[in-house]
């Protein structure tokens, strides 16, 4: 084949593969469009598809939107909502059914499972119909008379409902009454529904999730309630649904296909809207409505949120589109729970009425605005101020989407805490709105009027029918005028009653003493545009009508005054005769007996009552201004402690000084602006007593109109029928001596004044005074450069900013005196310095040296300090407290007695919680003392070289007095031992000294002391003379106090404590602070010990005389051969020696302390007088021991060294069951006996009482017990008796004296002491088979150990062993009680910023423990 053929037969078959190839890449390209031409065809009908089932499921929304809205506007043509609603909220348990109040408190408990062994049924209360009835009665009238026109009323909480359901709160139709009592006052009833609550058989449970099967018995119930018809309407709350430890689990259960959040939103949608629908399916004429929390987001949730910075969201934490809610129409109106105070940071009340306002008026949304009255009047949170609530709802009246207000506590409404109440209805008041009762009263009243006026008219027949109508009509207008008037201030009088007479009451009645000068204030009530008079003495005066409130509705207040003057002393005054005409009718009433005393009254005479005469202004009118009197002459007052105080009442301050207290906070404590009144200030009382609770107590006070409290015991009611308001200063005299500048005031009466403290300057604003003395410029002053007058307020300008060092204030001669520390420089400076605590008061003792309490420290820093200080001459007042257990007044006392310009008292810190807590800090109540706290708290920090915390602002009470600087210093921490180890120390207490005297140096001579020795007097008119002032009574009658020596001596090798100064009150031949001593018994110093157990004596302490002897009883557990080290605190006190022996060496007390291994415990031991002798002869029998009481020395050689117990066994049933022992005699287990003496136990045995006992003396040489029960005191001593009955167990203390201690020969000696320890023995085994274990320690323990004022904790007492019987304990606070109590429940409720020391002490007395507590 050639080659062309070859390449021929090539081709042919290539050419046909290609076209092949061709072929099925076209078919390939047609097929592959045509796909995607199928897909995009596909995609577009899916699209499609897609948006008609879109548009379809918003036509059905909008269809069923549509329905709501229909169905709502349908029920909501049934029913109108209020209008300027004025409600308030009751509680069963609270403001009625109150005799149900422990059992909700214990059903909550159970529900929350705070209650242990909390049952599963609830106990049912079985409550008295009738007193339930009438409760509920009085409550509604009490609601209605305040003009609230709403109840809420909480249907359900956890102990039941107040429906018929399956678990009602009583057997009786208790909402029927409280609907009809309501409805019969002209009121609404509102009842709020708490949806998370569900009713089982028998008991309340909360719905623990939302389904199908809670839904439908959350209808059931909403059913049954609202087929009843006897509310008006129903809010619903209870649907918050905050994320729980099982919503994770429930929403995975569920399947559904969305996030967590909005599975539990609509959790949240369907059970109100369940609620919702059931309500209107039962019954459309009742109005669903819904309770808001104050937020629903925040704008870091959502961007139309509320700009807060605020955690609770309803739409965050608590899954609950609130908002959404609202906006679909889904209730017919809400309730705003605005529970924030208007100058609360978190949730300041304007700003959330604000925000929900724009909501409400956008959706057109009837609201209530919710007030949270409950913590009216507690100063917390900006709750404090009395016009809070009125101030609230002022703001939410103008709010124009809000319908009204409701208040949460219908019981504080009424309770009116610090004026709370008064202040909101003086708001409603001004406003011009009243309530439907209110107008209701109104109208009948009118109508009672106008018809006794008719009635009068036509049975006198004195005019015409036209003029009878012109009365009706008068007095009908005169019924609305009633409208405008104001309410008064300090004499407002409660409704008594409303009557068609002209002339309703008067004021003075009874009788009144007057003299010369003397103004009698006139007060009438009457009805508005009467021409009133009264006539004194034959005189007619014209009262005028005010603006006041009269205190009876439809009349207004008329008043008038009457000076008397010009009369003679036969003068017969007569009584006081008001007459009121109006529209021809004529009334007039005879009031008080005015009895004309003579001349004018003065301090020296019974009255206290009169005012200069115009024609003498420079003569006192309480007294006579003889300017060469220099002595204090206390003013005589005219009060009594008799007479009723109330409103309007003229009081004068009885005590040295009266504590004052802001009106504005519901508070135990003063503020930086509250000032003591001097003996014999006059002021008006406004209001009634008021009481602030206190702990468990409560203490009560009289309200001033100088806007300050007092309390009641410090205040009586002026007798003679004065009045101060018109008080007149007629001169002022500024001198100068090298001590103190005297500001004196000639006044008419011995007005109070209001004292106000800045930089720079001082302020006294008088209180009723309408006249003033002149200007002056002050060129011979060493403190003032000027005393100026602005009306009434008196103005001090000081040359030093800082030169204010204190003043005190009284009244005598006619004079105001207003004394100030001048500036002097340290050199005659006149300070005190006061170690804190002393005495039998140790201060911070426990898990610490006990060679080195709290008192001791103090007691040597303090001798450091003032011997500092006098070697910079000033002069220094220690005050002797180490030994002398001395009162805060008493202090406080020797420190103004001392005439002291600063206060010094020294204290040591502690923490329980914080052990690392160190440094020096220091507390200042009154702002002028604040500069020097700062200094001294840097000084003693600078001393111990530790840290400085600081100057802080705290209420103590040796701080709270003005009349000098002071200061509380907390040097260092006992609690650190870094800081504790070098406050022992006498080179760290020598330079904290020094340090203190530098920065008091330092702060003197920047305080004005440039001016010092200036001196000089200036007078407006006539130059007046004052005294120092009162001195204050010094408990014991002696001040007790000195001027101290610095010249201490060196300090005791075994004490680090150098003796005390010169002034000392202890004698020369014991040091006045404790010397120490102690002993080693050599033995293993690696030996482990557990714990020490003192088993005589057993409460750990030990009472002796001196002479005697005794052998502590001591057992160690674990390794009783451990080295032991003996201490005594004061070996001038008792010794002991290494036997473990006491000696009682002389008169005071100490502790003893024994340490072995790393254990330790102390006992206190007391020693007084001088014991008697007892024989030192060995063979006299005890019989005769009595009689050697002549002896030289007291011999214990023949009775044992230790004490020797003793059992007896009562025969009983050994397996019988005890459930408590109580002791009836002696209740408080202690037992004072003579030798020879007899005392039957008084024992109550509860359970089985013919169970066995067992009595047992842990010394039968001091008493005995028989099985009767029966004690017989042997010797002197202390010892305890203990009964055991089968597994219970207590004691008592019996304390023997007289005679001498019973002794025995050496052989019984030795007898008995064998003897002794087989029945020791003897009873541990029975104690151990009868079940008693005793206690050998204690500890408290909490969650936390802070809380915040005005809530509470539950502390805890652990016993070791755990199984310890009888685990009773009584609690008590031992420090910082004015910031925190405790009940006997152990818990603990804070009241004010500060610290308080809880201590937990066993019932037996024997251990105790202690917990601190900070208060937020």
């Amino acid at each position: 084949m050639t080659r062309n053929s070859k390449e021929k037969s090539i081709i042919g078959p290539l050419a046909g593969v290609m076209a092949v190839i061709t072929i099925i890449a076209i078919f390939a390209v047609v097929i592959f469009r045509q796909t995607v031409a199928q897909q995009q065809k596909e995609q577009k009908v899916a699209q499609a598809m897609t948006e008609i089932k879109q548009e379809q499921e918003e036509e059905q929304q909008a269809q069923v939107a549509e329905a709501k809205l229909m169905t709502a506007d349908a029920a909501a043509s049934s029913f109108s909502l209020p209008q300027d609603m004025k409600g308030a909220q009751i509680e069963p348990g609270r403001e009625f059914l109150t005799e149900l109040s422990g059992a909700i408190e214990a059903a909550e408990q159970r529900l929350s499972g705070e209650a242990q062994n909390a049952q599963t049924q609830t106990v049912t209360v079985e409550v008295n119909e009738e007193q339930a009835v009438q409760e509920i009665e009085d409550m509604v009238q009490s609601a209605s008379e305040m003009g609230l026109d709403t109840l809420f009323v909480n249907l359900e909480n956890a102990y039941g409902t107040l429906w018929n359901s399956s678990c009602p709160m009583v057997s009786f139709d208790v909402l029927g009454s409280l609907s009809d009592a309501v409805h019969e006052a002209g009121m609404q009833l509102y009842g709020i529904y708490d949806l998370s609550f569900v009713a089982g058989d028998g008991s309340m449970q909360y719905m623990r999730s939302v389904n199908a099967e809670t839904l439908d018995q959350s209808a059931k119930q909403i059913a049954e309630l609202a087929s009843e018809s006897k509310l008006d309407g129903i809010l619903l709350e209870g649907y918050l649904n905050p994320e729980t430890e099982n919503s994770y689990d429930e929403f995975t259960r569920s399947g559904e296909n969305v996030s967590l959040d909005t599975y539990m939103t609509q959790n949240t949608q369907i059970l109100v809207e369940n609620a919702v629908e059931t309500i209107r399916q039962t019954n459309a004429s009742l109005p669903v409505g819904l309770a808001l929390n104050p937020v629903w987001a925040t704008t870091q949730e959502r961007e139309d949120g509320i700009s807060l910075n605020y955690t609770q969201t309803s739409l965050g934490a608590h899954h609950a589109d609130t908002k959404a809610m609202i906006e679909e129409g889904i209730c017919d109106f809400v309730v705003v729970k605005n529970y924030g105070a208007i100058s609360s940071d978190s949730v300041p009340f304007q700003t959330v009425a604000d925000w929900w306002n724009d909501l409400f008026t956008q959706c057109g949304m009837t609201a209530y605005m919710s007030h949270a009255s409950s913590k009216a009047g507690v100063w917390e949170n900006g709750w404090g101020a009395n016009d809070e609530l009125a101030n609230q709802w002022k703001i939410a009246s103008e709010e124009s989407a809000f319908s009204g207000s409701v208040f949460n506590s219908l019981e504080t409404l009424l309770r009116d805490p610090n004026y709370t109440t008064y202040y909101l209805k003086e708001a409603w008041a001004e406003s011009g709105n009243t309530s439907e009762s209110e107008q209701t009263e109104q109208q009948e009243l009118q109508t009672a009027q106008v018809q006794k006026e008719a009635d009068a008219a036509e049975q006198t027949q004195s005019s015409d029918t036209e003029e009878t109508q012109n009365v009706l009509t008068a007095q009908a207008s005169a019924g609305a005028e009633t409208e405008n008037v104001q309410s008064g201030t300090y004499s407002e009088r409660t409704d008594q009653y409303a009557s068609g007479n002209v002339l309703i009451d008067m004021d003075p009645v009874g009788t009144r003493s007057v003299a010369d000068g003397d103004t009698i204030e006139i007060v009438a009530i009457a009805v508005p545009g009467a021409d009133v008079t009264a006539t004194v003495n034959g005189q007619m005066i014209a009262l005028e009508e005010t603006s006041q409130n009269s205190g009876v509705y439809g009349c207004s207040k008329y008043v008038g005054e009457y000076r008397v003057s010009n009369l003679t002393a036969s003068s017969n005054m007569g009584n006081i005769t008001v007459t009121a005409s109006k529209n021809g009718e004529t009334n007039s009433l005879t009031g008080a007996k005015i009895l004309y005393q003579g001349g004018s009254s003065s301090s020296s005479s019974s009255s206290n009552s009169s005012s200069s005469s115009s024609s003498s202004p420079n003569n006192g009118s309480y007294g006579s201004s003889d300017a060469t009197v220099l002595n204090y002459q206390k003013p005589q007052l005219s009060t009594s402690s008799t007479k009723k105080i109330s409103d309007g009442t003229l009081v004068q301050v009885v005590s040295e000084q009266a504590l004052t207290f802001p009106v504005n906070k519901n508070t135990i404590y003063p503020d930086t602006k509250c000032y003591p009144m001097p003996y014999g200030t006059m002021d008006y009382v406004v209001g009634d007593k008021v009481s602030i609770k206190d702990g468990s107590t409560y203490r009560y006070y009289y309200k001033l109109a100088s806007g300050r409290r007092v309390y009641c015991d410090d205040v009586e009611a002026v007798t003679s029928g004065v009045s101060i308001k018109n008080n007149k200063i007629t001169d002022m005299t500024v001198k100068a001596n090298s001590e103190f500048t005297y500001v004196i005031l000639k006044s008419d009466y011995p007005v109070s004044y209001l004292p106000d403290y800045s930089t720079g300057k001082i302020k006294f604003e008088f209180q009723n005074t309408t006249s003033t003395p002149g200007d002056l410029q002050l060129s011979k002053n060493p403190l003032f450069s000027s005393a100026t007058w602005n009306d009434s307020t008196l103005e001090l300008e000081l040359l030093d900013d800082n030169g204010f060092l204190g003043y005190k204030g009284y009244h005598e001669n006619g004079n105001i005196v207003l004394r100030f520390n001048n500036p002097t420089g340290i050199k005659g400076a006149r300070i005190t310095v006061d170690p804190g605590h002393g005495g039998s008061d140790p201060g911070v003792a426990d898990d610490i040296d006990p060679n080195w309490p709290e008192k001791k420290i103090n007691w040597e820093l303090s001798k450091e300090i003032a011997s500092a200080l006098e070697a910079k001459g000033a002069e220094v007042n220690l005050l002797q407290t180490y030994e002398t257990t001395t009162s805060l007044d008493s202090r406080l006392a020797q420190a103004k007695n001392f005439d002291s310009s600063l206060y010094l008292c020294i204290h040591t810190n502690s923490s329980e919680t914080n052990k690392s807590a160190y440094g020096s800090e220091c507390y200042y109540f009154y702002p002028f003392s604040k500069t020097l706290a700062a200094k001294m708290s840097s000084a003693t920090s600078k001393g111990l070289s530790t840290n400085d915390r600081g100057a802080k602002y705290d209420v103590f009470y040796v701080n709270r007095d003005p009349q000098f600087v002071s200061i509380l210093s907390e040097v260092g921490f006992l609690t650190n031992s870094s800081d504790y180890d070098k406050m022992k120390q006498d080179s760290y207490q020598e330079k904290a000294g020094q340090a203190v005297a530098d920065a008091v140096e330092s702060y003197l001579e920047s305080a004005g002391a440039e001016y010092a020795g200036r001196t000089g007097t200036q007078s407006t008119g006539s130059t007046l003379n004052a005294s120092n002032g009162p001195s204050c009574a010094v408990e014991g009658g002696t001040s007790g106090s000195s001027s101290s020596s610095s010249s201490s001596t060196e300090s005791s090798s075994s004490s680090s404590s150098s003796s005390s100064s010169s002034s000392s009150s202890s004698s020369e031949s014991k040091p006045s602070a404790p010397v120490s001593e102690t002993v080693v018994v050599e033995g293993n110093t690696t030996g482990t010990v557990k714990y020490i157990i003192f088993t005589d004596p057993e409460n750990k302490k030990l009472n002796m005389k001196a002479g005697d002897k005794k052998k502590l009883g001591i057992k160690i557990s674990g390794d009783s051969s451990a080295q032991r080290k003996y201490t005594t605190s004061d070996k001038n006190v008792a010794t002991i020696d290494k036997d473990g022996v006491v000696t009682a060496v002389g008169a005071g007390t100490c502790r003893i302390t024994v340490v072995a291994g790393d254990q330790g415990g102390s006992i206190d031991v007391t020693v007084t007088g001088s014991s008697k002798n007892t024989s030192t002869s060995s063979s006299n029998s005890s019989s005769s021991s009595s009689s050697s009481s002549s002896s030289s020395s007291s011999n214990t050689s023949s009775r044992p060294s230790g004490p020797v117990s003793e059992t007896v066994v009562s025969d009983g049933n050994k397996t019988g069951t005890v459930k408590y022992i109580t002791f009836t005699d002696p209740e408080d287990k202690k037992l004072d006996m003579k030798v020879g003496d007899e005392k039957e136990l008084g024992i109550r045995i509860t359970g089985d009482t013919s169970v066995q006992k067992k009595y047992t003396t842990s010394d039968k040489y001091v008493a005995t017990i028989d099985k009767n029960g029966v004690v017989t005191a042997v010797g002197a001593g202390t010892c305890r008796i203990t009964v055991v009955a089968g597994d219970q167990g207590g004691s008592i203390e019996v304390n023997v004296t007289g005679g001498s201690s019973r002794s025995v020969s050496s052989s019984t000696s030795t007898s008995n002491t064998s003897t002794n320890e087989n029945i020791y023995q003897e009873n541990s085994g029975l104690e151990s088979s009868s079940g008693f274990v005793p206690t050998t320690s204690i500890k408290i323990r909490s969650s936390r150990n802070y809380v915040d004022a005005g809530k509470s904790i539950q502390l805890e007492v652990v016993f070791s062993p755990s199984n310890a019987t009888g685990q009773d304990v009584t609690w008590s606070v031992t420090r910082g009680s004015l910031y925190g109590s405790v009940d006997n429940r152990g818990v603990f409720t804070g009241i004010e910023s500060g610290f308080s020391t809880v201590k937990a002490t066993t019932e037996d007395g024997m251990y105790s423990a202690t917990y601190r507590i900070e208060i937020m």
